[in-house]
């Protein structure tokens, strides 16, 4: 507890100090709050890594700790040779998400600069064109199904399973009324009293 008897979560990532270290800070805010759109959360990531793998929003902090797992797999699509953006899948045609993305490195005209098409699958992204090969390929990542839920968690029960790709995740809740540490079978996290029982009962 600090001096405001607030709690802290501390983190071992089980990386060597090096330079340039491997992780920068990164901040990942909605410029106006709302359903679609409620992300206000600071942490660290890594060069080109979509979101938080350790910090905090206004409700929740965690942290990882990295394991030599399996975590990504890239799929070959079979496209319909009629229409290019349907995929086969499990004896069926599925329909790409077709957005557009946006990168603006010191861009003069925002509205002119860094726009590109993202196609995803109900699965990943379709990362053939970055890569520069001839196959379309699809990315199953647990990474991006892992740290979306968190940052928009918005108390510690969703950090108990936040995906498939979490290795003994570690969760505090930031409301600093009767700060207690839970203990569960492969999840650690803070969080008020009432709370914190509860998802020991569920855990233990």
């Amino acid at each position: 507890l600090d001096g405001l008897w607030a709690p802290l979560l501390a983190g071992d990532l089980h990386l060597p100090l090096s330079l340039p270290a491997p992780h920068y800070a990164m901040g990942l805010h909605c410029l106006e709050m709302r359903r679609a759109c409620d992300l206000n959360v600071l942490g660290l990531t890594w060069p080109g890594v979509p979101s938080i793998l350790s910090g905090h929003n206004d409700y929740v902090a965690w942290t990882v700790t990295p394991a030599g797992v399996d975590t990504q797999d890239a799929f070959v699509l079979r496209t319909d040779p009629a229409d290019s953006t349907r995929y086969a899948w499990d004896n069926t045609w599925r329909t790409l998400t077709l957005r557009e993305g946006a990168l603006y490195p010191e861009a003069d005209d925002l509205a002119e600069q860094g726009r590109f098409p993202i196609a995803s699958t109900h699965f990943g992204p379709v990362i053939s064109d970055a890569l520069e090969v001839g196959e379309p390929l699809a990315l199953r990542s647990d990474g991006l199904h892992t740290h979306r839920p968190l940052a928009g968690a918005p108390a510690p029960e969703p950090c108990q399973h936040p995906g498939p790709g979490a290795n003994r995740p570690g969760c505090l809740d930031l409301d600093p009324s009767a700060p207690a540490l839970c203990r569960g079978e492969r999840h650690h996290w803070v969080s008020a009293g009432g709370a914190c029982a509860a998802a020991r009962r569920r855990t233990l």
